[in-house]
């Protein structure tokens, strides 16, 4: 069975061009297929650790999840790797998971988020798996240098143990954009401007579920919180294109920054 919620459906209104973030589960739980909302379970944490972060304004409830990429100041997307529902997230199998990876990143490529933020950091290490396989054997991945805040945290750097896995993963994603006007010159010999792209950092995040008990509540919002600082940060950058030159920088980190090198996949 796939999912009938509207965000497991290839390109949707869930994962809109506009949204800065694009939320992403593992796949739908029973009672989500059942009711056609995202995190919808009554012991899921979700929409709490949320409220408790700031990314929304206050608790929502999963019959609310639609209006979530017209939200303000963060208009989020929601979308899971994998379709098939399932009462426990073991019962999908690696090919699932894997397969769910290219679709997943078709869905980055066209609505072109500012970040992707993976809600458990076992589907951020399931994605991360999934294109690393797809790469091997081939060319080496090119990289970029990205300044982030000082405060972010590195999920291959961890501060602690306890931290180890969760925050800004070590890959990226350009993502087209706009094609830049030619010149009167170009047009006129049938030459084109050249297309401008995006940077999409990624996220690992908390586990939502309740069944994940290393963390509670207050701790997931706080994973949540630390991504709120990173999407700031992005969102300063403009309201409208975050080009890949507005991030790439090059010399000695700010006060209030720090450099990343990043694959990008």
């Amino acid at each position: 069975m796939i999912c009938p919620c509207p965000a497991c459906r290839g390109a949707d209104h869930m994962a809109a061009t506009s949204n800065k973030v694009l939320l992403c589960g593992i796949n739908p739980g029973v009672e989500s297929a059942r009711s056609q909302h995202h995190y919808s379970h009554h012991s899921n944490h979700f929409y709490k650790a949320l409220a408790l972060s700031g990314i929304t304004s206050r608790l929502f409830l999963p019959s609310e999840d639609a209006t979530f990429p017209s939200l303000s100041p963060y208009t989020i997307g929601l979308t899971n790797l994998a379709s098939r529902p399932t009462s426990q997230a073991t019962e999908l199998g690696k090919e699932e998971l894997s397969a769910g990876a290219p679709i997943l990143l078709g869905k980055i490529r066209s609505c072109r988020p500012r970040l992707v933020g993976f809600v458990g950091k076992g589907i951020a290490a399931a994605f991360s798996k999934a294109v690393g396989d797809a790469s091997k054997g081939g060319e080496a991945r090119k990289t970029l240098v990205v300044r982030v805040p000082k405060e972010t945290a590195l999920a291959w750097q961890p501060e602690s143990k306890s931290e180890a896995g969760y925050g800004l993963m070590k890959v990226c994603c350009l993502c087209p954009t706009v094609k830049a006007e030619g010149t009167a010159a170009e047009d006129a010999s049938g030459g084109a401007g050249h297309e401008e792209k995006r940077v999409t950092l990624f996220w690992s995040g908390a586990s939502t579920s309740a069944r994940v008990t290393s963390l509670q509540l207050p701790d997931k919002a706080r994973w949540f919180q630390r991504m709120r600082g990173l999407l700031d940060h992005l969102k300063a950058a403009g309201d409208t294109q975050l080009l890949a030159e507005d991030l790439v920088v090059s010399g000695e980190d700010g006060e209030a920054f720090k450099t990343v090198e990043l694959e990008v996949i």
